[in-house]
């Protein structure tokens, strides 16, 4: 199929991952795995499945497939040095977690932009709310942060907090194929309409 993109996705997978049987981003992780999950090999279950259920149609690139977790200033770089050359949107994918010690109530996935956030950033920051909307889970809406990879880049981008990983059955629900499908599918269907928009 045709790459008929508007701009070039980066799916952006934080907190590293299990690498020689340790897992390499302390307390990125649920109070119990499993049930649970590590938010940096999930993160990276999400970023994997989105292009392949884009069947090529958009361009998309996962910023950092391995488990090694690379620091936000090498990926801000890296995004700014592509942002230079080519249209870029950045989407950065996260699993929530609450203060609390344990097991905690708080539930439900978000979508944020930064403050000075871009037309294009805010639309899509909607769409995403919108399609993840539509799976098993509770809204918390879009909202505003300065997290300092949106903060630093210099193309549109959303971050996006899939659920909470302290909460117990979210939890389990991210473990799962089945969850972690519907999530992309969220995830893959806004990025369609967002590039249709445009």
């Amino acid at each position: 199929m045709n790459i008929v993109s508007n701009y070039k996705y980066i799916l952006d997978a934080g907190h590293g991952g299990v690498a020689f049987g340790h897992y390499l981003t302390k307390g990125k992780r649920s109070p119990q795995v499993p049930p649970g999950i590590y938010e940096g090999e999930f993160n990276r279950k999400i970023c994997s499945g989105v292009p392949k259920l884009l069947d090529g149609c958009l361009d998309v690139m996962q910023l950092n497939p391995g488990p090694v977790n690379i620091s936000l200033s090498s990926r801000v770089n890296y995004i700014n040095e592509l942002s230079a050359l080519e249209k870029t949107i950045l989407v950065s994918i996260h699993a929530n977690a609450s203060p609390a010690k344990g097991w905690s109530s708080a539930n439900g996935f978000v979508v944020f932009h930064s403050t000075n956030a871009s037309n294009e950033s805010k639309e899509l920051a909607c769409i995403i709310s919108d399609t993840m909307g539509k799976i098993v889970i509770n809204s918390r809406g879009v909202k505003v942060s300065n997290f300092y990879i949106l903060r630093k880049t210099k193309c549109p981008a959303v971050l996006v907090e899939c659920g909470f990983m302290t909460n117990k059955e979210e939890a389990i629900m991210m473990n799962t194929l089945n969850g972690q499908f519907f999530i992309c599918r969220a995830i893959a269907n806004a990025l369609r309409i967002f590039d249709k928009s445009l």
